[in-house]
């Protein structure tokens, strides 16, 4: 059914952003700027999954960061905001998205 579809679609969504916190809690800082996350296969060919520090006003900054381009250093603890987005069954697009603190 659609309703189970859409269920099984958020679970592994969530499962795809937990997955990638757990990741980035394992990184260095350099490792952060640098971070490119699989895409999420239990989501379909099509899924991504994105990666954004935001700077000090907010503004989101996707990974990777080539830390030579930053204005100014990014505020400690960072802010970070995964996003996965994968079209459902019907192909409308789906996001799912959740935040972590990074401390250096």
């Amino acid at each position: 059914s659609e309703a189970h579809s859409l269920t099984s679609d958020r679970t592994a969504a969530s499962i795809s952003l937990e997955g990638t916190v757990e990741q980035i809690h394992t990184l260095t800082y350099d490792e952060l700027l640098a971070f490119q996350p699989a895409a999420p296969r239990s989501l379909g060919a099509a899924a991504t999954i994105t990666v954004s520090c935001l700077d000090a006003t907010g503004a989101p900054l996707n990974t990777p960061i080539n830390p030579a381009s930053l204005a100014q250093p990014l505020p400690n603890p960072i802010e970070v905001r995964i996003v996965a987005q994968w079209r459902d069954d019907r192909g409308r697009p789906m996001t799912a998205q959740t935040t972590c603190l990074f401390k250096r």
